[in-house]
């Protein structure tokens, strides 16, 4: 009984933590995607690196949420769809712009489904991408892994200092 509990606990974790991340509330971007990578590998059976350049800032929430949510999707399409045994995850906060790299060793894709990028997962990190008036490049080859790199301008009124 206990057991059960402590699993349906555990789950209505993930969902609540799925719909908001709270660690972005209370830590910011960097923190919360450290514990987003940590929580998600816990199997361990993916070889996880991420690297974090640049000064650990707030932003406002609608742009640290979209990164989150655009690395969490990349690393769950990861999971899904690559067959990967590393991955790795570059953010990288500038002046006037974040950007992340999520780059992995799977299977990949030919550059025709690049364009289409039909899937929910490369169009929703699409869609974030533009919203915030981003860039997006998706590279990919068949047996070669798959990059995707997002650069989000950031404006000066959209920063509210140091983590």
């Amino acid at each position: 009984m206990k057991n059960i509990a402590r699993l349906n606990l555990e789950s209505l974790r993930k969902v609540i933590f799925s719909l908001r991340p709270l660690d972005l509330d209370d830590l910011g971007l960097v923190p919360a995607v450290k514990r987003f990578l940590n929580e998600f590998n816990k199997d361990g059976n993916l070889i996880v690196e991420f690297r974090f350049f640049g000064r650990e800032q707030r932003y406002k929430s609608v742009i640290e949420v979209a990164v989150f949510r655009i690395i969490q999707e990349a690393v769950n399409n990861v999971v899904k769809h690559a067959k990967a045994s590393t991955l790795e995850i570059v953010l990288e906060t500038q002046k006037t712009v974040i950007a992340a790299s999520i780059r992995d060793d799977g299977v990949g894709f030919g550059t025709e489904m690049v364009e289409k990028a039909g899937g929910f997962g490369l169009q929703g990190i699409k869609e974030r991408t533009a919203l915030l008036g981003g860039d997006i490049r998706i590279s990919s080859l068949p047996g070669r892994g798959t990059e995707i790199t997002v650069k989000i301008p950031v404006q000066e009124g959209e920063i509210y200092g140091v983590s």
